[in-house]
């Protein structure tokens, strides 16, 4: 949202906001010197007191206590034994056939690519334009801040819902808000004297998608990948799953432009809508429940 507002207030001067990004940038890596290392990752390592020392720090144990918290200890002694053996290339080739490593894996990289072929991301980043060519009624660049805050207020909801709905039903109610909105542009073109002459429909269309997609496919596929991968192999399936996720994300950005200009805004914004009918249809039918299910029972949902 802060660069839709410096798009808003400095027009036509990408340089100038790109100077103001690089400054963000700088802060970012000054940012990350005093984070500390997770407890987990330096027990995956034998680096007990290392570990130890910085369970103590996100604990709230002052720096000069050297006072032994039994709590303490004890919680790092949980953690220990749950510090999964870590699978190495060639164990990972090995049992990467396995039900429970390939079936999340497929259902990860699927989800994704609903994410980023329902437009998601297209939205947001041709915000502007994508305003433009569905012909809102208002400043293009108003339109975008509008997306921003869209997001930031909608991210607020997302742990709530997700912690009372579970994963399934926010993700197909979003998936129908999608392609709901995006047929809605879509027929404001097909049908300018009927949908069209709908005060502000464009504009409430745009928000409704960026607030319902937010709600579960654009969050969901990130956050799930902490839940349906074995754990002594999340890392590899992880890194596997984001790669395809962001390739997948680059060809539906530079596709856009291509798109609109061969086949028409509407057009392309019925084909949004048209995948996130699908996605309802592969939620409904692959993608497992994870709400309150301990790892095991999700690996054995994969393995029978």
């Amino acid at each position: 949202m802060l660069i839709y507002i410096l798009g808003y207030f400095i027009r036509n001067d990408y340089q100038q906001i790109s100077t103001i990004v690089y400054g963000y940038s700088i802060i970012s890596i000054i940012c990350c010197f005093p984070i500390r290392e997770s407890p987990v990752w330096l027990l995956s390592k034998n680096m007990y007191d290392e570990s130890l020392n910085n369970l103590k720090y996100f604990r709230g144990v002052k720096k000069n206590d050297n006072t032994d918290y039994d709590e303490i200890k004890n919680e790092l002694d949980e953690l220990k034994r749950a510090v999964p053996h870590r699978t190495s290339k060639r164990e990972f080739k090995e049992t990467i056939g396995r039900p429970e490593m390939y079936k999340p894996l497929l259902i990860m990289i699927g989800f994704f690519g609903f994410q980023q072929f329902s437009g998601i991301f297209v939205v947001i980043v041709y915000a502007v334009q994508f305003s433009i060519e569905a012909g809102v009624s208002i400043d293009p660049l108003l339109c975008a801040i509008l997306i921003g805050l869209t997001r930031i207020v909608t991210t607020f909801l997302v742990g709530i819902i997700l912690d009372k709905w579970g994963r399934r039903p926010p993700a197909m109610i979003s998936a129908s808000g999608m392609a709901i909105s995006m047929f809605l542009l879509a027929a404001s073109t097909w049908f300018p004297e009927v949908i069209g002459k709908i005060p502000y429909i464009t504009v409430i269309s745009i928000v409704t998608y960026i607030f319902t997609s937010t709600l579960g496919l654009m969050t969901l596929p990130f956050s799930m990948i902490s839940e349906v991968f074995p754990p002594s192999a999340r890392g590899q399936c992880a890194g596997i799953t984001i790669c395809c996720g962001y390739l997948m994300s680059f060809v539906a950005i530079k596709l856009y432009p291509g798109m609109v200009s061969s086949i028409g805004d509407e057009n392309v914004f019925a084909f949004y809508g048209l995948v996130s009918l699908l996605a309802i249809v592969y939620v409904y039918i692959y993608l497992p429940e994870t709400k309150r299910k301990t790892l095991k029972q999700i690996e054995d949902h994969f393995k029978n």
